[in-house]
């Protein structure tokens, strides 16, 4: 990424997405925004429904993101979650964070650091890779 906001924001989620793999194993999508001060603020969701899908998490952070978007008040976004993906030069899919990441400025971004659950709660990564994303926060501007 050429972006240095791109770059912050995503060292903000996989941190907090590592510490969560490592203390629970497991975490639920979550977002985060850069200001136009450059400060990071993490932003959830608790749906009421006790066995939410991740769409049922993200949809109220792409909300709240599109409104501080409105109010010219955020520069970059990005979505982190747990997926299942086919890293480049191999066949089978494997656990990955991800995330999706944009920018006011045009550039979108999905960025995934692949990962294995090894014996005694270990978790072994493998390499970043990334992909086009898609402007789904700053298009409508």
């Amino acid at each position: 990424m050429a972006n240095s906001d791109l770059d912050e924001l995503l060292n903000a989620l996989f941190s907090l997405a590592k510490h969560l793999l490592k203390k629970r194993h497991q975490f639920s999508p979550f977002g985060a925004s850069m200001n136009e001060r450059g400060e990071i603020a993490i932003a959830g969701s608790m749906p009421a429904n006790l066995t939410p899908s991740p769409d049922d998490i993200i949809a109220p952070i792409l909300r709240g993101f599109h409104e501080d978007v409105s109010n010219n008040t955020l520069r970059a976004v990005g979505i982190c979650m747990d997926v299942r993906v086919i890293p480049p030069g191999e066949s089978k899919k494997v656990d990955a964070i991800c995330a999706q990441l944009e920018h006011q400025t045009g550039e979108a971004v999905n960025v995934f650091l692949p990962y294995r659950k090894k014996l005694f709660g270990s978790i072994e990564y493998g390499e970043v890779f990334g992909s086009p994303g898609e402007r789904r926060i700053f298009s409508t501007q």
